[in-house]
């Protein structure tokens, strides 16, 4: 039902966790998944409903996985009859290779939770990074010892212990050091002991420096260390605090959205089946049938066959069998 999926919706976006929701658009018979079938599909791949089984699934799957990369929405087109030219943009082909024929559109979008973005420090600039940051759709969280609510009015919450703060931000969230003169050193080590993907220090190249230095006496390792950019921000020219705030905060945009869209559009090898229409390389959890060109989840496949010291995947008996009789007119497509 809809309504459960929904349900499931809300709490996963309440809680923050990231979700692909899937939705049937439109089918032609026979395959029996009616358009408006729902599912929600999780990191680790697990689906909750149904929008059809067959080819369908693997790839939906697949397409999941790189919508929670990139955070795009797209449309997964499984139709023989597809012309995979790429023209509309956002739709994915891939051949309908499974029994049951027919044709199914799925559209994939990604929920994510608002990346998150800490600002340490109480100055100007930590201020206007607070109201810049909340304005592009970040959860903000402004600390610092002294710090007090009504100066970050649109800070998600307000801190005063640098390293607790430095500890909730994820793999995927964004530090500034804004101390600027304000006990530097003790935020810097804080956010250096951050899993943050990008931690930026508002100072000149030579104060770096000579942080990064005092860094290393307190033992703070050297990969960890690397990852603080300095001076913070694009060289945009810019003077004052909200000028620098902007520069900072571009580039933040620029690394968050770095990866969107880079995905390259794959093209299908000769002397067999073709491969999907798209789709770059497949992971370690997928092979390509070299028969049929279904996509394979490769921990659950029950069909597989040896040959020149490789293992190939089946999406049924009859496609092993197939491949049995005459493996080189299969095996230089799937190598491809």
């Amino acid at each position: 039902m809809i309504s459960d999926v929904l349900e499931q919706a809300a709490e996963l976006s309440r809680t923050g966790q990231p979700f692909v929701l899937t939705t049937v658009v439109a089918r032609k018979r026979p395959q029996s998944v009616r358009p408006g079938s729902t599912a929600i599909i999780l990191p680790d791949g697990t689906m909750r409903g149904w929008v059809g089984g067959g080819c369908v699934r693997p790839a939906v799957l697949r397409e999941a996985r790189a919508a929670l990369e990139d955070g795009q929405p797209r449309l997964v087109r499984l139709d023989p009859a597809s012309s995979g030219d790429g023209e509309w943009e956002g739709v994915l082909d891939y051949p309908m290779t499974c029994q049951g024929e027919g044709a199914v559109e799925v559209y994939v979008e990604p929920v994510l939770p608002r990346p998150a973005l800490l600002v340490l420090g109480r100055t100007p600039v930590a201020q206007a990074l607070v109201r810049f940051g909340s304005a592009l759709g970040f959860r903000v969280t402004a600390a610092e010892p002294a710090a007090r609510e009504e100066l970050f009015p649109d800070a998600d919450a307000v801190l005063t212990d640098w390293a607790d703060a430095a500890r909730r931000v994820g793999a995927h969230g964004f530090v500034v050091v804004a101390t600027m003169g304000e006990d530097d050193e003790g935020a810097l080590e804080a956010a250096a002991a951050s899993d943050a993907r990008y931690i930026g220090l508002v100072a000149s190249r030579k104060k770096g420096e000579s942080l990064l230095a005092y860094l290393r006496s307190r033992g703070v390792d050297a990969e960890r260390a690397a990852r603080i950019k300095f001076p913070a921000g694009l060289d945009i020219g810019a003077v004052g605090a909200e000028e620098l705030a902007l520069s900072i905060m571009a580039e933040i945009v620029q690394l968050r959205r770095a990866g969107a869209g880079a995905r390259e559009q794959h093209e299908a090898g000769g002397g067999g089946a073709p491969a999907p229409a798209r789709g770059g390389v497949t992971g370690p959890r997928e092979a390509v049938d070299p028969v049929c060109g279904m996509i394979v989840e490769v921990g659950a496949s029950r069909h597989t066959a040896e040959h020149g010291g490789r293992t190939f995947h089946f999406c049924c008996p009859r496609c092993r069998a197939a491949f049995e009789r005459e493996p080189d007119r299969y095996a230089p497509a799937a190598a491809g």
